[in-house]
Protein backbone atom coordinates (compact mmCIF):
# COMPACT_ATOMS: atom_id res chain seq x y z
CA UNK A 1 0.00 0.00 0.00
CA UNK A 2 1.46 2.89 -1.46
CA UNK A 3 5.68 4.25 -1.41
CA UNK A 4 7.77 5.67 1.55
CA UNK A 5 6.00 8.79 0.57
CA UNK A 6 4.73 12.23 1.80
CA UNK A 7 2.51 14.32 -0.36
CA UNK A 8 1.26 17.37 -0.69
CA UNK A 9 -0.69 18.86 -3.48
CA UNK A 10 -1.61 22.10 -4.13
CA UNK A 11 -0.62 25.29 -5.28
CA UNK A 12 2.44 24.78 -4.05
CA UNK A 13 4.66 28.11 -2.22
CA UNK A 14 1.46 29.86 -1.89
CA UNK A 15 0.65 31.92 1.70
CA UNK A 16 -2.37 29.76 2.44
CA UNK A 17 -0.48 25.93 1.88
CA UNK A 18 1.99 27.12 3.88
CA UNK A 19 4.18 24.16 2.40
CA UNK A 20 7.38 25.52 3.89
CA UNK A 21 6.12 24.47 7.32
CA UNK A 22 6.24 20.74 5.77
CA UNK A 23 9.52 20.90 4.03
CA UNK A 24 11.02 22.36 7.30
CA UNK A 25 9.51 19.79 9.91
CA UNK A 26 10.64 16.84 7.32
CA UNK A 27 14.49 18.59 7.59
CA UNK A 28 14.22 17.85 11.78
CA UNK A 29 13.55 13.99 10.64
CA UNK A 30 14.90 12.98 7.13
CA UNK A 31 18.08 11.73 8.66
CA UNK A 32 16.46 9.15 10.23
CA UNK A 33 14.42 8.66 7.55
CA UNK A 34 16.73 8.43 4.48
CA UNK A 35 14.18 6.04 2.59
CA UNK A 36 11.06 8.41 2.74
CA UNK A 37 10.40 11.33 0.05
CA UNK A 38 8.47 14.70 -0.04
CA UNK A 39 6.76 14.86 -2.97
CA UNK A 40 5.15 18.41 -3.84
CA UNK A 41 2.18 18.42 -7.04
CA UNK A 42 0.88 21.71 -8.16
CA UNK A 43 1.66 24.77 -10.02
CA UNK A 44 5.20 25.89 -8.09
CA UNK A 45 5.13 29.93 -6.91
CA UNK A 46 8.49 32.36 -8.05
CA UNK A 47 9.01 32.96 -4.75
CA UNK A 48 8.66 29.51 -3.49
CA UNK A 49 11.92 28.60 -5.86
CA UNK A 50 14.04 31.64 -4.56
CA UNK A 51 12.98 29.70 -0.84
CA UNK A 52 13.64 26.38 -2.05
CA UNK A 53 16.82 27.12 -2.97
CA UNK A 54 18.06 28.66 0.65
CA UNK A 55 16.60 25.79 2.11
CA UNK A 56 18.77 23.03 -0.12
CA UNK A 57 21.65 25.49 1.20
CA UNK A 58 20.84 24.86 4.91
CA UNK A 59 20.41 21.46 4.34
CA UNK A 60 22.70 20.07 1.76
CA UNK A 61 21.75 16.93 1.83
CA UNK A 62 17.48 16.97 1.60
CA UNK A 63 17.39 17.14 -1.92
CA UNK A 64 17.23 13.79 -3.09
CA UNK A 65 14.45 13.74 -0.50
CA UNK A 66 12.37 16.52 -1.97
CA UNK A 67 10.44 16.13 -5.59
CA UNK A 68 8.16 18.75 -7.09
CA UNK A 69 6.33 17.51 -9.87
CA UNK A 70 4.98 21.19 -11.16
CA UNK A 71 1.34 20.42 -12.14
CA UNK A 72 -0.33 17.71 -12.82
CA UNK A 73 -3.96 18.03 -14.94
CA UNK A 74 -4.29 14.69 -16.16
CA UNK A 75 -6.86 12.55 -13.35
CA UNK A 76 -5.47 9.34 -13.84
CA UNK A 77 -1.56 10.87 -13.59
CA UNK A 78 -2.40 12.66 -10.37
CA UNK A 79 -4.86 9.99 -8.57
CA UNK A 80 -1.61 7.62 -9.33
CA UNK A 81 0.31 10.26 -7.25
CA UNK A 82 -2.11 9.78 -4.53
CA UNK A 83 -2.14 5.94 -4.42
CA UNK A 84 1.85 5.85 -4.83
CA UNK A 85 1.75 8.10 -1.30
CA UNK A 86 1.16 6.32 2.13
CA UNK A 87 1.07 10.19 3.47
CA UNK A 88 -1.17 12.41 2.53
CA UNK A 89 -0.11 16.35 4.43
CA UNK A 90 -2.01 19.28 4.30
CA UNK A 91 -0.35 21.98 5.86
CA UNK A 92 -2.79 25.11 5.23
CA UNK A 93 -3.51 27.95 7.15
CA UNK A 94 -6.90 28.04 6.39
CA UNK A 95 -9.39 26.43 3.99
CA UNK A 96 -12.67 27.13 2.63
CA UNK A 97 -14.42 23.60 4.02
CA UNK A 98 -12.91 20.36 3.10
CA UNK A 99 -10.75 20.83 0.10
CA UNK A 100 -10.92 18.18 -2.78
CA UNK A 101 -7.80 17.01 -2.21
CA UNK A 102 -9.08 15.17 1.13
CA UNK A 103 -11.04 13.27 -0.55
CA UNK A 104 -9.05 12.28 -3.41
CA UNK A 105 -6.22 11.06 -0.78
CA UNK A 106 -8.78 9.23 1.46
CA UNK A 107 -9.59 7.66 -1.57
CA UNK A 108 -6.16 6.44 -2.05
CA UNK A 109 -5.61 5.12 1.40
CA UNK A 110 -3.22 7.75 2.20
CA UNK A 111 -2.62 8.26 6.01
CA UNK A 112 -3.74 11.93 6.59
CA UNK A 113 -1.22 14.29 8.47
CA UNK A 114 -3.36 17.94 8.65
CA UNK A 115 -2.68 21.13 9.81
CA UNK A 116 -5.48 22.01 12.57
CA UNK A 117 -7.68 24.05 10.03
CA UNK A 118 -11.41 23.92 10.90
CA UNK A 119 -11.97 20.82 9.06
CA UNK A 120 -9.11 18.66 10.88
CA UNK A 121 -11.13 16.26 12.71
CA UNK A 122 -13.65 15.53 9.60
CA UNK A 123 -10.29 15.11 7.42
CA UNK A 124 -8.83 13.05 9.73
CA UNK A 125 -12.02 10.96 10.93
CA UNK A 126 -11.66 11.94 14.85
CA UNK A 127 -7.72 10.55 14.43
CA UNK A 128 -9.44 7.35 12.75
CA UNK A 129 -7.26 7.83 9.59
CA UNK A 130 -4.78 10.41 10.58
CA UNK A 131 -3.56 13.15 12.94
CA UNK A 132 -3.50 16.73 13.32
CA UNK A 133 -1.16 19.46 14.44
CA UNK A 134 -1.35 23.12 15.49
CA UNK A 135 -0.61 25.31 12.55
CA UNK A 136 2.58 26.91 12.88
CA UNK A 137 4.00 24.44 15.28
CA UNK A 138 6.92 22.42 12.68
CA UNK A 139 8.40 20.76 15.52
CA UNK A 140 5.03 19.10 16.69
CA UNK A 141 4.67 18.43 12.43
CA UNK A 142 8.12 17.05 12.42
CA UNK A 143 7.22 14.41 15.04
CA UNK A 144 3.78 13.13 14.04
CA UNK A 145 5.71 12.86 10.54
CA UNK A 146 8.34 10.55 12.74
CA UNK A 147 5.95 8.61 14.31
CA UNK A 148 3.80 7.70 11.75
CA UNK A 149 6.36 7.29 9.35
CA UNK A 150 8.20 4.23 11.75
CA UNK A 151 4.83 2.71 12.41
CA UNK A 152 3.79 0.58 9.70
CA UNK A 153 0.99 -0.61 11.45
CA UNK A 154 -0.32 2.96 12.54
CA UNK A 155 -0.35 3.80 8.77
CA UNK A 156 -1.53 0.55 7.33
CA UNK A 157 -5.02 0.68 9.85
CA UNK A 158 -5.35 4.28 9.45
CA UNK A 159 -4.72 3.63 5.31
CA UNK A 160 -7.63 1.08 5.66
CA UNK A 161 -9.78 3.79 7.71
CA UNK A 162 -8.94 6.30 5.29
CA UNK A 163 -11.00 4.43 2.36
CA UNK A 164 -13.94 3.22 4.25
CA UNK A 165 -14.09 6.63 5.65
CA UNK A 166 -13.53 8.32 1.85
CA UNK A 167 -15.80 5.86 0.54
CA UNK A 168 -18.86 6.75 3.38
CA UNK A 169 -18.52 10.66 3.59
CA UNK A 170 -16.94 12.00 0.08
CA UNK A 171 -19.07 9.54 -2.12
CA UNK A 172 -20.63 11.99 -4.75
CA UNK A 173 -23.46 9.84 -5.39
CA UNK A 174 -24.34 10.03 -1.45
CA UNK A 175 -23.87 13.97 -1.46
CA UNK A 176 -26.02 14.13 -4.33
CA UNK A 177 -28.61 12.51 -2.53
CA UNK A 178 -28.12 14.69 0.11
CA UNK A 179 -28.52 17.51 -1.32
CA UNK A 180 -31.44 16.45 -3.43
CA UNK A 181 -33.50 15.50 -0.08
CA UNK A 182 -32.14 19.38 1.48
CA UNK A 183 -33.53 20.88 -1.67
CA UNK A 184 -36.51 19.29 -2.34
CA UNK A 185 -37.77 16.66 0.28
CA UNK A 186 -36.94 18.59 3.54
CA UNK A 187 -39.43 21.32 2.79
CA UNK A 188 -42.34 19.05 1.59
Amino acid sequence: MGEKVILTVGRIGSAQKRNEELLEAFAKIYVSLPDWTVRLVGKIEPDFMQWFKDFCLRYPRIGRQIEMTGPIFEKKQLLAEYKRAKIFALTSVFEGGTPNVVAEALYSGCYMVTSDIDAADDVIDEGRCGKKYERENIAALADILYQVCRDENLMRQGGKRALTYGKEEYDFEKIIQRLYWLLFKEVE
